[in-house]
């Protein structure tokens, strides 16, 4: 609890604000808002607003956080590429003719199984105001149910609408129009594109009076359209427009399914499930739809850590934007890299920008030493790589995953792979992870990025029984680089001859699984790590903590080694660094390192690492539950695998109480399960499950799906 003070009515009262972020409930008095408030974001992966407590898109500053309406890919130009403001919509409200006066209490909700906010106002003279808001996922369209009710022992005369401000930018230039109860706002924009549009407030403001304990609800709408995005239409009803939406929500929840009894743990798995998709862009993901995080550019390394905590838990839909993005824009990529007048599909391989617009035909980023990452090529090739093995759609890898990873490899080995004259191998000096520095040599996690880049690209040729003499040349030389990674005192390091510790040593584990959890190097790396990490656990050298990006990464890595006490550790002090919301920053330590609320690459990483808990693919078997603390004796969870299929699995009383596996179209041979053995004693198998073997801490399973 957080005891503040606000004025109400002209007198000093206490004011006491509470949070509950497993309920996505926030409360508070007056004007005031509690320490740590962010005003919930909505978002329908194109159109994305802040909507605040007292209901309305307020002006105000919040550091590292743009409240604002934004539209994704409306941007300007040279230098910065930043996003165009849409305006800000406020309610408008007046009770006898004059404001209602600062509210005595309030509360917010963020509903995030369906995308709404709502707002719940009481003022002194006895009126109470509700406000409802979504974005529906299937348009650029904001809608409004505003509800004024009377506690007031004397009728109350009520004005209630919706206020439009419109954006105030020099690159946009407009003027309002009014027919009938539709008000509109017609501009043209002058940014990376020059764009018409239209911004329409639907519905008038009402006057009305409340008799004692009477109610009165209007709705409204503000439909965005402009040349790149034209309305299909306005909607009319508001109940049956929400019901769509909802329908919508359901359907995307509906793809996967994990129940947790840590509450702290199960708020993280919701939370960025729900951020994940309203950030899911008809283009990539982006940090953020805001432009506060990096003017809603994309990343190619941020985008694996989204796109992976999506398709882990089962959103592959909504996660093949990602490779898709990636081919879209592969001719910009070749050409980047390409050689005088040489075709670009000869031999250099692709790279893509470290920060792209949408259109990925140019540099986003400002100047600074992350302009020579590549390790963002790997990432890239692995997403592509990973929608094959989740999905199974052999079409769609063929067409556009498979040129993404096998030029992604391409580029590492025709560009990045020098070998000296004592043979060896190794990637030549670039930026790893920025804490680093620039031209690092022997970068570790740049390596280890490609050489799953190169063994991927390899086994996908012979997926598709295409480039042999490439494939068998991307193993060797993955071989030879694995062989000189860096290391020192019989662990991996960052780089060679580099004495600061890095994140970056645990990616032989995560995020590029090319070592089983036996491996002694990697193995002492992340305990290396693990036990000085909060001296380097922030992308910035800020804070004392580990940021929620940092310990999804932690989490994972321990997961991997089959650790059963710190994956849920390090999802724990994610957990500390929530809003009250419970939404993902980049990193919460304040009141001085507070940097990007809403920030979408930890939420991606959160949610995979919890995923990994529960089902982790590893060495051809599905490791069911293997690393959830002995503690948990009741768990569920309905996940894809990257063997093709669907795991479907609750343990009740610490005892399996549900096993069924469904494979996807096409996928033939052997599923491989591997289980702690506690999970079933006592428990009849099914007579198709075959037991490979038993040992003290594991049994394996084998069952063909032919029998499924």
């Amino acid at each position: 609890m957080k005891h503040l003070a606000s004025y109400v009515c002209g007198c000093l009262v206490a004011m006491v604000a509470c949070a509950t972020p497993y309920d996505g409930v926030v409360t508070g008095a007056g004007e005031s808002y509690p320490a740590g408030y962010m005003p919930p974001l909505l978002a329908n992966g194109e159109l994305a607003m802040t909507v605040d407590a007292l209901f309305g898109v307020r002006d105000k500053h919040i550091r590292q956080y743009s409240q604002g309406i934004y539209l994704e890919g409306r941007r300007v130009g040279h230098p910065k590429r930043e996003l165009l403001p849409q305006g800000r919509w406020h309610k408008r409200l007046t009770v006898d003719g004059a404001a209602p006066g600062a509210p005595v209490t309030w509360t917010q909700w963020l509903d995030i199984r369906a995308g709404v906010a709502t707002s719940r106002i009481e003022y002194p003279c006895g009126l109470v105001f509700e406000g409802e808001a979504f974005i529906p996922l299937s348009q650029n369209t904001i809608a409004l149910r505003m509800r004024a009710s009377s506690r007031a022992e004397r009728p109350l005369a009520v004005t209630m609408g919706v206020g439009y401000d419109a954006p105030r930018h020099e690159r946009i230039v407009g003027a309002w129009r009014t027919n009938g109860n539709v008000r509109t706002w017609a501009y043209t924009s002058y940014g990376y594109r020059v764009q018409k549009g239209e911004t329409s407030v639907h519905g008038a403001d009402a006057s009305f009076t409340l008799a004692p304990g009477a109610s009165e609800a209007r709705t409204f709408f503000i439909a965005y359209s402009d040349t790149m995005r034209p309305h299909p239409g306005v909607p009319r009803d508001y109940a049956a427009l929400r019901a769509a939406n909802d329908a919508e929500w359901a359907r995307y929840w509906g793809e996967s399914s994990v129940t947790l009894p840590d509450r702290d743990l199960q708020r993280l798995w919701d939370m960025a499930g729900y951020h994940l998709r309203i950030n899911a862009t008809p283009w990539s993901f982006p940090v953020g739809i805001l432009d506060s995080h990096w003017q809603g550019l994309y990343f190619g390394f941020d985008e694996m850590y989204m796109y992976q905590g999506l398709a882990s838990a089962g959103h592959l839909s909504t996660a093949r934007h990602e490779p898709d993005y990636r081919f879209a824009t592969l001719g910009t990529a070749l050409a980047r890299n390409r050689y005088g007048g040489q075709k670009a599909f000869v031999k250099y391989g692709a790279r893509w920008y470290w920060e792209s617009v949408e259109d990925g035909r140019s540099e986003g980023t400002v100047a600074g030493e992350w302009m020579d990452h590549v390790f963002h090529m790997a990432t890239i090739a692995k997403c592509a790589w990973q929608q094959w093995l989740y999905g199974r759609d052999r079409i769609h890898f063929a067409k556009k995953g498979y040129p993404v990873v096998y030029e992604c490899a391409r580029f590492f080995r025709n560009n990045w792979v020098y070998e000296d004259s004592n043979g060896d191998t190794y990637i030549g000096k670039c930026c790893d992870l920025e804490r680093l520095g620039p031209s690092r040599d022997h970068p570790f996690m740049t390596t280890v990025g490609a050489i799953y880049t190169l063994r991927a690209a390899a086994d996908a040729s012979d997926l598709l029984a295409t480039n042999a003499v490439d494939a068998a040349d991307f193993r060797a030389v993955a071989d030879r680089l694995e062989r000189h990674l860096p290391q020192r005192d019989g662990r991996y390091v960052a780089c060679l001859n580099e004495p600061q510790e890095s994140m970056a040593t645990l990616a032989g584990f995560f995020p590029f699984p090319i070592f089983g959890p036996e491996h002694a190097l990697q193995g002492r790396a992340v305990r290396h790590f693990i036990d000085s990490g909060r001296a380097s656990g922030n992308m910035y050298p800020t804070g004392k903590k580990i940021c929620p990006w940092y310990a999804g990464t932690m989490s994972a890595a321990a997961s991997w080694m089959e650790d059963r006490h710190e994956p849920v550790r390090w999802l724990r002090e994610a957990f500390s660094a929530a809003g009250l919301f419970g939404e993902y920053f980049e990193i919460n330590e304040p009141p001085d390192a507070v940097y990007h609320p809403w920030f979408a690459t930890a939420a991606g990483n959160c949610l995979y690492a919890i995923d990994q808990m529960l089902l982790c693919d590893r060495g051809g078997a599905i490791y069911l539950g293997f690393t959830v603390p002995e503690a948990w004796t009741d768990y569920a969870f309905r996940l894809p695998s990257l063997a093709g299929v669907t795991v479907d699995c609750a343990v009740k009383g610490g005892r399996l109480a549900r096993l069924d596996v469904t494979p996807r179209p096409g996928v033939e041979g052997e599923v491989r399960l591997v289980l702690r053995p506690s999970v079933l004693n006592g428990v009849p198998l099914d007579p198709a499950w075959r037991v490979l073997s038993r040992a003290s801490d594991r049994v394996a399973l084998a069952l063909s799906t032919q029998s499924l």
